[in-house]
């Protein structure tokens, strides 16, 4: 992979790397055929570029932004320190000073992620965002029976979609409805969490069908977390 550069706080180079690793690798494994530059018996297309050239430039800089998370909601485990990392797609700078940014088809909330680090155990935990997550619930106080001990963790496992408020639904026999306004596209989005898989979000609005956390999804369905 050519040069990465990485705006970061206090997450080191090494483990900042680590980050976008993942966040390329996931791209690349659920992208959809039109991101891929190649036919469907995985030939190279003769003009343009494939997908590793996209994310993975051997002549470029790839770009992104690592901050420190400035919501009211912290992670439970106080050892653990909140993160967003910016990426308005995958912005290439060349020697040059020739910049193309690249985004793909397959994806929805691909801009914002989170994720929790603890600089003593070189740590990291992956929340929200499309890239391979982390299993956090165990950090979470979560009950069945009180819907609202689930806040927090949509607050987080959800942020790539950038959500305001969160409200109960409904309750039935597989698990809880909950709705979550999505400041990111204005609109109220319905999510579903099942009362034996917590970690899984699945958004079961008909506009924005998928799982924030699945990793077996076809490429035909937007992928969602992204948050």
């Amino acid at each position: 992979m050519g040069v990465t550069k990485i705006y970061s706080q206090s997450i080191p180079t090494h483990d900042s790397s680590l980050i976008l690793h993942n966040i390329i690798s996931y791209h690349i494994r659920y992208a959809v055929e039109a991101d891929l530059g190649a036919s469907s018996k995985d030939l190279l297309a003769p003009y343009g570029e494939g997908i590793f050239q996209k994310l993975m430039p051997a002549d470029g800089q790839l770009e992104t932004e690592i901050m420190p998370y400035n919501g009211e909601t912290l992670y439970p485990d106080k050892t653990y320190q909140l993160f967003v990392i910016h990426l308005p797609g995958f912005k290439t700078v060349y020697p040059n000073g020739r910049a193309i940014t690249n985004r793909l088809h397959a994806f929805r909330f691909d801009e914002y992620y989170l994720v929790a680090y603890n600089a003593k155990k070189d740590s990291i935990k992956y929340i929200s965002g499309n890239f391979f997550k982390s299993a956090i619930t165990q950090d979470f106080k979560l009950d069945n029976n009180a819907p609202e001990s689930f806040f927090p963790y949509l607050r987080l496992r959800c942020h790539a979609m950038k959500p305001g408020n969160i409200i109960f639904n409904r309750r039935v026999e597989t698990g809880l409805y909950f709705t979550i306004y999505s400041k990111d596209l204005n609109i109220d989005v319905e999510v579903f969490i099942r009362y034996d898989d917590h970690e899984t979000v699945n958004i079961t609005d008909s506009r924005l069908s998928g799982s924030i956390t699945s990793t077996n999804i076809k490429s035909r369905i937007i992928h969602a977390d992204s948050y």
